[in-house]
């Protein structure tokens, strides 16, 4: 197969993103519709995007106080979720009305980019012991008590002194990471954070009696409020971050095994046990 040479661009960073990077050459590998050409195929190579990555940056200093509340939160929002929605940013731009015309046409002008606002919804199975529910329960209730519209720190904490309610106290972020295939640090596709993210809905606990009906599997649908910053700076971050974690020298070729022996209490009812009587019963002479 032929090696498009141009098949990439590497001077496009002002019209095509985070700098640094490269892109498919589209102008030179372009197929027209009277054929294909196939020693420029290189450049048209679609892009596959895998699951973005999503890492913990900050974790609410409140948390700090409570015993396994920063692992049990770090769990839950980067290994534990089924799916997550409502981090995928939407760019906006506004209009200014211009001359309208004869035709009734109205001209416009560009007023001001924007992005949407991100809920973030995280999807969990919950566990033994409604962990996920109460977890988040004790979330929201830190920071307003449904009885008394006021946060419970102080009484969880029994304490007449708290630190001031900032967000850095009561708020987590996260980075949002878009790796390509390779999962390499430099070759991610985009990187992001939202920062001062805290649940504003957590659902119902999922109780009900339905005569004759199947035990259920509660599912926690955890809606999230958040500040979203992207930019160059973020995409280096982010790249920064997948160099520490180093998730693309994982082998998994070569995993640990389950075990590495039978267990003691199966010795005289395994196969092990029958192989020592097959060598008892068979002496060479």
């Amino acid at each position: 197969m032929p090696v498009l040479t141009n098949s990439l661009l590497n001077d496009v960073d002002y019209f095509a993103g985070m700098q640094g990077k490269t892109y498919a050459n589209i102008a030179e590998g372009s197929q027209v519709e009277l054929g294909v050409s196939m020693p420029k195929i290189d450049a048209v190579t679609p892009l596959v995007l895998p699951n973005a990555q999503i890492v913990v940056t900050h974790t609410p200093t409140m948390f700090d106080n409570i015993p396994n509340a920063n692992s049990v939160l770090c769990a839950l929002i980067q290994k534990w979720h089924e799916s997550v929605t409502g981090i995928d940013p939407t760019i906006n731009m506004s209009t200014v009305d211009g001359p309208k015309l004869q035709n009734r046409q109205t001209m416009k002008m560009p007023g001001v980019m924007s992005y949407s606002d991100l809920t973030p919804t995280f999807v969990f199975k919950e566990v033994v012991g409604n962990l996920i529910y109460y977890f988040f329960e004790m979330w929201v209730k830190m920071l307003g008590h449904i009885d008394t519209g006021f946060s419970s720190l102080a009484s969880i904490f029994q304490s007449d002194t708290i630190p001031p309610f900032t967000y850095s106290y009561f708020s987590m972020d996260i980075a949002i990471i878009q790796p390509d295939v390779t999962l390499t640090p430099n070759n991610i596709i985009d990187g992001y954070f939202i920062t001062c993210m805290f649940p504003t809905n957590i659902g119902t606990l999922g109780i009900k009696r339905e005569r004759g009906a199947d035990p259920v599997l509660p599912e926690r649908s955890i809606e999230f409020t958040g500040v979203l910053q992207r930019n160059n700076n973020t995409y280096k971050v982010c790249q920064k971050i997948m160099e520490l974690l180093q998730m693309h020298k994982v082998d998994f070729d070569n995993a640990v095994p389950l075990t590495d022996s039978i267990s003691d209490k199966l010795t005289d009812i395994s196969v092990q046990n029958e192989i020592e009587t097959l060598k008892s019963e068979f002496i060479s002479v």
